[in-house]
């Protein structure tokens, strides 16, 4: 065999490999590239443009690494924060102590072992333009949290990079390479660098106007997290009954998600119970038990048994949810819930379920990151990815309405305006829900905890938008965004 046959076999080796992942994403995200990616003018993943584009790299690819790359770029191209190429992640890794932040329309350090490159604007990445560098940007655990505008323009993305190398050249024409350390490293100076707040439940009040206020940073936490902040939320709570208080703001800017337990949590504030109903369609032949099994179990798998699944169940099932948020018999009535550009995933879903139920009005800055009626992810691996370590994350479902996928505040303001504008909001909220009236009339352990919580909560004042509140989430660089995606709808 000579070498232009040696290399045909190796390409036809890849091609055969990828041909598997296209149709999987042809059968499954067809309809959301084409109703909600090319709705906000981006680009078909899966256009006909694009299979010769990745055609093309595949010709030239000669290696495992190459086409895990290339794997990575074509799930990063569907923007889809469910869809991600997965490393094995158990080894430690050297990573650049890098972050990199879209700001004000340019690229900027936000934080790094460089301090004097903190703030500087870079022109490009290992002599890539920057632009050009984060339309193709891979990383390789695939986190990504990135969010569009509604003219499909990508706007405050927070990455690591992911090449061998990490050449930086700066407005200024300075060029400053930045050298691997130790993950672990890395993850505590990024976390001291950027002023991370240990505790992911705030409670308080609002200096000025006194409405009682409490912030939930994310809802990706392990059993006993979410225990201390059950805790954190009803002791709050039960401090607010015994004030009478009526009104609350719930602050889940910068959430990305994590499990549905905190709805039932947020019953706390709840004078009655509020349910939302959530259609969607199932997506890969699997029911949502299966699903549920598969990520208990960690199972990843394999490409060709779940396309012959959807081969035998090609029809997708329509399904439903209910998102409930019990009871609670607070003495809150009027409640207004902040979110932001990054609220994702289940944290979208507490939105949809606010808006839809009545629980509360919708405030925010922007269209939230959306995707909060899928229902959990699922795992699938080809022979090269498993021989890499690697498996390809997916949604098991999506939403119906694609005009829907995020979610649209009821009320949109500015961001200097949020403490100005609360109060005013507050009073409309009260007026309109007078309207409506007038229109249609522990363990040991546990109580440990509790006492925990207790002594936060004796914090009387909290100033909105302080920048320790709400600059403290940056999932590319927290470990807990693996339980983040995970968990997502449990």
């Amino acid at each position: 065999m000579n070498k232009q046959e040696q290399m045909q076999q190796v390409n036809n080796k890849y091609l055969d490999d990828f041909k598997k992942i296209q149709e999987l994403m042809n059968k499954t995200m067809d309809k959301y590239c084409a109703e909600f990616l090319e709705g906000k003018g981006l680009p078909n993943p899966l256009s006909e443009d694009n299979k010769n584009r990745i055609l093309e790299q595949l010709n030239h690819c000669t290696n495992d690494e190459q086409y895990r790359k290339i794997v990575d770029g074509y799930l990063q191209s569907f923007h889809q924060g469910h869809l991600y190429l997965k490393q094995n992640l158990e080894k430690k890794q050297d990573v650049f102590p890098l972050i990199v932040r879209f700001q004000d329309g340019k690229y900027i350090v936000g934080a790094s072992n460089q301090d004097n490159l903190e703030g500087m604007e870079i022109n490009a990445i290992n002599g890539i333009p920057i632009q050009e560098y984060v339309v193709n940007h891979t990383f390789a655990n695939g986190y990504r949290a990135f969010a569009f505008d509604k003219d499909g323009n990508l706007y405050c993305p927070e990455f690591q990079i992911n090449d061998e190398v990490c050449n930086l050249t700066m407005q200024d024409g300075i060029e400053q390479a930045i050298d691997k350390i130790p993950r672990e490293q890395a993850l505590n100076l990024m976390a001291q660098k950027q002023g991370y707040i240990k505790e992911n439940v705030i409670c308080g009040k609002l200096t000025g106007s006194g409405i009682p206020y409490i912030c939930i940073q994310s809802f990706a936490r392990d059993k006993k997290g979410k225990e201390y902040d059950r805790q954190i939320i009803e002791n709050f709570a039960k401090k607010l009954n015994e004030e009478g208080q009526t009104d609350i703001v719930i602050d889940i800017r910068g959430n990305g998600g994590g499990s549905d337990e905190y709805f039932e949590y947020l019953g706390a504030f709840a004078d009655k119970d509020y349910s939302q109903e959530h259609e969607y369609e199932q997506l890969v032949g699997l029911n949502e038990q299966e699903v549920n099994a598969n990520m208990s179990e960690k199972k990843i798998d394999d490409i060709e048994s779940v396309l012959d699944k959807i081969e035998q169940n090609p029809n997708r099932e329509i399904g439903s949810h209910v998102s409930t948020i019990p009871n609670g018999n607070s003495s809150i009535t009027n409640r207004i819930l902040l979110v932001d550009g990054k609220v994702f995933s289940s944290a979208d879903k507490l939105a949809k379920t606010v808006q839809g139920s009545g629980f509360a009005t919708v405030v925010g800055t922007e269209l939230t990151a959306g995707d909060g009626r899928g229902v959990s992810t699922y795992s699938v691996d080809t022979p090269i990815l498993r021989d890499l370590g690697a498996s390809i994350t997916m949604p098991s479902s999506m939403g119906l309405d694609f005009n829907d996928f995020q979610t649209k505040p009821d009320i949109i303001v500015r961001e200097q305006d949020l403490n100005e504008n609360l109060s005013q909001i507050m009073d409309q909220v009260k007026e309109q829900k007078q309207d409506l009236d007038k229109n249609d009339k522990p363990l040991e352990e546990e109580n440990q905890i509790s006492e925990q919580a207790q002594e936060l909560i004796d914090k009387s004042e909290i100033v909105l938008n302080q920048p320790q509140q709400k600059e403290n989430v940056t999932v590319e660089w927290q470990e807990s965004n693996t339980e983040q995606t995970e968990q997502t709808n449990e």
